[in-house]
């Protein structure tokens, strides 16, 4: 235990920092583990990969909870269509980048590409709820979730090994959504109704179906976030009926789970690499913010003129998918590791980039 109370105090100096600096959390808690391993000669534990494998699934979950099939419906082609630009535009110049003019291989070259192109829900949702969720918010926050969509399938091509059984799990979480919604309010119910202690009970239940996701992920050959992604799409109209789950998950995720994700991921970036990685770093950051910010802003254009050039800067918040896709891609040596600090590195700077362009304080949790 001791050995885990050093990255705690360094998670917890970052939290702190990011409260009286105004700075994102999870950007100081990733400065900290690269302090950590660099200046402090730690690594990671099995409690931290443990905390760090549960907070990227609580994220994940919650970022599924945040999609609203039913109003990228009603706005179909409005949000679709900024969304579709928004992850085309970066995805499509990031690859004829990498694989035409770098010579980086093909599957490189499009891990890189989809990493590039995420927006962050987390992000954009509570600043144009800030605004006031007009219909203008409405569709663009509609079309963030078609990019976090489109993020999350492309990124399902890189890491499912698609067998009968990948099949019969997603059938499975496609045919038992409602029953599963209609099961869990009669027992999220009694519990609620009922007097005896039931604190955190609702929580327990979510958190224990997200382990069971990742057993049944790799049993079905898919990677665990994408299944806790859909788990969260499917389940978001029961979560809504009880807000004091989301509240809680919420507490639990950005407070402890997720700062070791974020730590873990600085502990995996090496000074030297970093240094070895500046020209990647750059240049990714140039191409993804041009073509992100061009593609977003001819697609919302038409629908929206005056909104155009704000949205196509909100658009390349970026973060949590990005960073997620990128480890992803360096534990199955897809990326090495100076891609891989290149590409957090670039997620990084194209959300400061973009909190400074849109005026906004960058303090989420995104």
């Amino acid at each position: 235990m001791t050995s885990f109370i050093v990255p705690m105090i360094l998670v917890v100096f970052a939290g702190v920092s990011g409260f009286a600096l105004g700075i994102a959390t999870p950007l100081l808690e990733i400065l900290a583990g690269i302090v950590g391993v660099n200046f402090f000669g730690l690594e990671t534990s099995g409690i931290i990969d443990l905390l760090g494998e549960m907070g990227i699934l609580s994220l994940m979950y919650l970022a599924g909870l945040e999609i609203n099939m039913e109003f990228i419906k009603k706005e179909y082609k409005s949000s679709i269509g900024i969304g579709a630009a928004s992850f085309l535009a970066p995805f499509l110049a990031v690859f004829v980048i990498c694989n035409f003019l770098l010579g980086f291989e093909l599957m490189a070259s499009l891990l890189i590409a989809t990493a590039l192109s995420t927006t962050s829900v987390a992000i954009v949702y509570p600043i144009l709820l800030g605004q006031g969720m007009n219909k203008i918010n409405k569709t663009l926050l509609a079309a963030a979730m078609v990019t976090d969509l489109l993020s999350i399938i492309a990124l399902s091509m890189f890491f499912s090994d698609f067998t009968v059984y990948t099949l019969l799990v997603l059938l499975g979480l496609l045919v038992f959504s409602k029953p599963i919604r209609d099961f869990g309010h009669v027992i999220f119910s009694k519990i609620t109704k009922s007097k005896k202690q039931s604190m955190g009970l609702k929580l327990k239940i979510v958190l224990l179906i997200l382990l069971g996701l990742q057993v049944t992920a790799e049993f079905a050959g898919v990677e665990a976030v994408l299944l806790a992604f859909l788990f969260g799409i499917f389940t978001s109209e029961l979560i809504e009926k009880f807000e004091t789950i989301e509240s809680q998950l919420k507490t639990i995720t950005f407070a402890f789970l997720t700062p070791f994700f974020f730590f873990k991921v600085g502990l995996s970036i090496d000074l030297v690499s970093l240094w070895n990685s500046v020209g990647y770093l750059a240049l990714f950051t140039a191409i993804v913010y041009g073509s992100k910010w061009l593609g977003t802003y001819l697609a919302t254009k038409p629908f929206f003129p005056k909104k155009g050039h704000y949205a196509g800067h909100l658009f390349n918040s970026q973060l949590s998918i990005g960073i997620i896709a990128a480890t992803l891609g360096l534990e199955a040596q897809i990326l090495t590791a100076e891609i891989y600090v290149a590409i957090v590195g670039a997620v990084i700077l194209c959300s400061l980039i973009s909190s400074i362009a849109t005026h906004e304080k960058f303090t989420l949790e995104g």
